[in-house]
């Protein structure tokens, strides 16, 4: 994928990703300088924000469902070292032109996650290359064997909100 397109893919994930958050009634704010927080969405009423930073890929689909992998800095992955809130994971199916899933993860939860991956994260500071598939025939989604289902279009940090 050319540097354009990286750019409008990411782009578009995190639109899809804001919208997700506007049609749950919440505010959202876009930093004006980019230092790896993508998104604020923002508690008006409680005057509180919380950082929330977007990964966009394609999806490449299989007879078995479907894979892909997700770039993240080791280092944002590490305790006392995030400098978002969450993690949300944008998949795009570009064959048939949908948004397939929003995987949206506490950024500790990711930490876990990962960990239990078996993932080394501290090996170096070097880009963790997260690989991500979904199994037809279980119809579960995984990071290598850790289960994340329950992590899937799952917004219920953020209730609607009723205005």
């Amino acid at each position: 994928m050319g540097k354009i397109k990286n750019l409008y893919t990411g782009l578009a994930g995190e639109l899809s990703v804001r919208a997700e958050f506007v049609l749950l009634g919440w505010n959202v704010a876009v930093p004006e300088i980019d230092t790896g927080t993508d998104t604020f969405v923002i508690d008006d009423e409680n005057d509180k924000s919380e950082r929330v930073q977007v990964k966009t890929t394609f999806i490449n689909n299989s007879s078995r469902g479907w894979s892909c992998g997700v770039n993240f800095k080791r280092s944002k992955l590490r305790p006392g070292l995030y400098d978002v809130d969450y993690a949300i994971f944008a998949l795009r199916d570009e064959q048939n032109n949908e948004w397939k899933a929003h995987i949206v993860f506490k950024i500790d939860d990711l930490y876990s996650t990962v960990m239990e991956a078996g993932y080394d994260i501290f090996e170096n500071d070097k880009n963790l290359r997260i690989p991500i598939r979904y199994s037809t025939k279980e119809n579960t989604y995984y990071i290598k064997s850790v289960d994340i289902s329950s992590k899937i279009d799952d917004w219920s940090h953020w209730p609607k909100i009723d205005h």
